[in-house]
């Protein structure tokens, strides 16, 4: 379909490019999209990940997919 054909043309192009594109297979695998990389949000990283490690997180941040800082800071 067009989206497996966009799927391929992105994967092409980041081939050509020093970026990586990372594809997780374990349904254990999760990622984290902040917009803000303050200062702030890096310090609160390792409790972050703490929490979600724990399976929580705010009720205002389900149905998101970047991370929304005023939730969890």
């Amino acid at each position: 379909g067009k989206l497996d054909s966009w799927e391929v043309m992105v994967s092409m192009q980041l081939e050509k490019t020093n970026y990586i594109r990372a594809t997780m297979s374990s349904p254990r695998a999760w990622t984290i999209h902040p917009k803000d990389r303050s200062p702030e949000f890096i310090g609160a990283l390792p409790n972050i990940i703490e929490k979600i490690e724990q399976g929580w997180y705010p009720p205002e941040q389900a149905g998101h997919y970047d991370f929304i800082s005023k939730y969890w800071l």
